[in-house]
């Protein structure tokens, strides 16, 4: 006599098959703890987060605006010479930027303001969706001592939501000064 196999049944067999389908088949010629395999594997590990971080971070950076610079630590030596400021717009279908920047740096847990005047062209540089545009930021030497430790670049950009009418974003980069 044949019986149709119950609700239950079914279901256990459809668990007891999925069991173990994900696991990871590790070799067993390992058997004596190899401790360079144990640092091979660790070193994968590694290997992986990092590129797990740099695809998180590529995932993020394809729907926003960001700003990025082409060194993040300056010697005091070479405060003449200019950072390459990077801004690329992946999320809107234009902004405008102009060539204003603020140099700050970390006092006591706050940021605040780098003395100096500094002229900047009153230009607005337009770019579209999926565009980048470069600036060269010089930190003004003169009038103010940069003293080691941590400073930004913070400067602006505004998405254009009706005629006439925008809204200000600001971008941030940290840089760290040194001896």
């Amino acid at each position: 006599m044949y019986t149709k196999p119950s609700f239950l049944t079914l279901l256990f067999i459809c668990l007891l098959l999925s069991c173990n389908q994900n696991a990871e088949k590790k070799p067993l010629d390992n058997a004596m703890g190899d401790s360079s395999s144990a640092d091979s594997t660790a070193a994968e590990n590694r290997a992986k987060k990092e590129e797990m971080a740099e695809t998180d971070e590529a995932n993020y950076l394809e729907d926003t605006v960001f700003m990025r610079i082409n060194r993040d630590t300056v010697k005091r030596s070479e405060l003449d010479q200019p950072i390459m400021l990077t801004i690329t717009n992946n999320q809107y279908e234009e902004i405008m930027t102009g060539e204003r920047y603020t140099i700050e740096k970390l006092e006591s847990q706050e940021w605040r303001k780098v003395p100096g005047d500094r002229f900047f062209n009153d230009l607005g540089y337009i770019f579209k969706k999926g565009s980048s545009i470069d600036f060269d930021i010089h930190l003004p030497i003169d009038g103010y001592r940069y003293e080691p430790g941590k400073y930004r670049i913070r400067k602006g950009y505004s998405v254009k939501i009706r005629e006439y009418e925008y809204d200000e974003y600001e971008l941030y980069s940290e840089i760290m000064i040194n001896e």
